[in-house]
């Protein structure tokens, strides 16, 4: 008996859709992706915080991960500090 992959969840397809619009990113000379390598990370935050994340993430029109809430924040940061360099 074949055993084949399960098939990709809405989700997944969603979370990849969002990734491919992200823009590329000049590393030098060659142009790579963000998620061409994931690092796990470990961030600690206050409960208060993580409440109004959880708040803002819930009232969006379209169901979203924290993570994916999460990434877009980290990402808007890092463009804004790339800028002012």
């Amino acid at each position: 008996m074949a055993l084949a992959k399960p098939p990709k969840s809405t989700l997944d397809r969603r979370a990849e859709a969002l990734i491919d619009q992200a823009p590329a990113v000049q590393n030098n000379t060659t142009e790579t992706r963000l998620d061409v390598e994931d690092v796990p990370v470990t961030v600690r935050i206050p409960k208060a915080m993580l409440r109004d994340i959880e708040r803002a993430v819930k009232r969006r029109p379209i169901k979203t991960p924290r993570h994916t809430w999460l990434m877009e924040a980290i990402y808007a940061k890092w463009e804004q500090e790339k800028k002012s360099r």
